[in-house]
């Protein structure tokens, strides 16, 4: 619109899929959730890097390259009000991985032999072997663990209300329509686009 608070997006994927177990937003790209790292590019003519978003830090890798470890920024809050700590992590990157949620990007996590919680801001990640693709993996969303219930990602109500650390949140949802407004307790403060409205246009 006119006051640049409004913007309209046509896309041909259908909507009421915004679960991250499911794989929305794991390439880091997405309004609602943010994963522990994000791409990050100065212009169009660059390519990104992954960069700390949930994260405080880069992560800690040891020498052989078989553990990762994260630390999580403090005061970090979901849409909810909930805040975030790493059992949210470890819980979001278990449900990916369990054989019960059908996950159709668990292939995607396979070098991850498990995920340890230290303490509630820190996060372990231990791999069966080096993986130099482990920084793609650290862009999934995180969803808070009690949201994360066990079972069919497909079924999950994270898919038609979902929950994440976002510069968005979902504020109502129709077939062809989900509308989207700016998160006030975002971090980095509220989106300069205020409202983003997603159309399914087959």
């Amino acid at each position: 619109t006119d006051a640049g608070d409004r913007v309209v997006l046509a896309d041909s994927a259908p909507l009421g899929e915004f679960n991250p177990v499911s794989g929305y937003g794991s390439t880091g790209v997405s309004p609602l959730y943010e994963g522990l790292l994000r791409p990050y590019a100065a212009d169009d003519e660059h390519l990104p890097d992954l960069v700390p978003a949930l994260a405080a830090a880069e992560p800690e890798v040891s020498a052989d390259g078989l553990t990762w470890t994260v630390r999580l920024r403090e005061g970090v809050r979901f849409h909810d009000g909930s805040a975030l700590d790493s059992g949210d992590v470890a819980a979001t990157y278990r449900a990916v991985v369990d054989p019960a949620s059908g996950s159709p990007i668990a292939s995607d996590y396979t070098s991850i032999a498990g995920v340890e919680t230290p303490d509630p801001l820190t996060v372990r990640f231990r791999l069966d072997a080096p993986d130099p693709g482990m920084p793609a993996r650290l862009l999934l969303g995180i969803a808070p663990s009690e949201r994360l219930a066990p079972g069919p990602a497909a079924a999950s109500t994270l898919n038609t209300d979902p929950v994440g650390t976002g510069p968005y949140r979902l504020e109502r949802l129709s077939p062809g329509e989900a509308v989207l407004t700016g998160n006030p307790d975002h971090r980095d403060g509220a989106p300069e686009v205020n409202t983003t409205v997603m159309k399914s246009v087959p």
